[in-house]
């Protein structure tokens, strides 16, 4: 079966969705790895669940800047691109976590879901829509 990484810009402890997703991949044979960013340092760097494996990396201290965290993502992207080389798919799991990759790769912008309704206009409908699915 296939090697799949998911990408994911936050500790992944918990994230439930993610998790959810990558255990329904993991029950249908497929190798699947989170590649998660441990902003606070203190989680387990690697942790293994049933049907996947969470691998939280470490990058130092960083400024609460806008600069500092686009750096410090920088240097997460640029670590996760060497870790998934050889993995099938890749699955970016947040708006920011996409980086160049040779294979297939799959965008999930489930970050973004409770926005959608908001492009159509800004009627009452559209509103409330936007507010269930924001809960």
């Amino acid at each position: 079966m296939a090697r799949i990484g998911m990408v994911v810009t936050n500790a992944c402890a918990p994230d439930p969705r993610v998790e959810r997703h990558a255990r329904w991949i993991g029950e249908q044979g497929h190798d699947v790895a989170i590649f998660a960013l441990d902003r606070s340092q203190t989680n387990q760097d690697i942790e293994e669940r049933k049907f996947f494996t969470i691998q939280r990396l470490k990058i130092g201290a960083w400024s609460k800047s806008g600069f500092g965290i686009m750096r410090a993502k920088k240097k997460f992207l640029k670590k996760v691109k060497n870790l998934v080389k050889g993995y099938d798919l890749v699955i970016y799991n947040d708006s920011d976590s996409a980086f160049e990759f040779p294979g297939k790769k799959i965008l999930d912008l489930h970050d973004l879901a409770h926005t959608w309704p908001l492009m159509r206009g800004r009627n009452p409908l559209t509103l409330f829509a936007s507010r269930i699915m924001k809960k």
